[in-house]
């Protein structure tokens, strides 16, 4: 059961980004947008 505990981990935080799918999205649309803005700006 104990050998490879860090594959469970793994799929855990698969589980967990899944699951805050909307937030992650959200998050990068705001940061592409910012990049976006500052290269327009240039």
């Amino acid at each position: 059961m104990s050998e490879c505990p860090a594959q469970w981990y793994h799929y855990v935080n698969l589980l967990f980004l899944i699951r805050h799918n909307d937030v992650i999205i959200s998050f990068s649309l705001r940061f592409v947008k910012d990049m976006f803005r500052q290269g327009a700006s240039e």
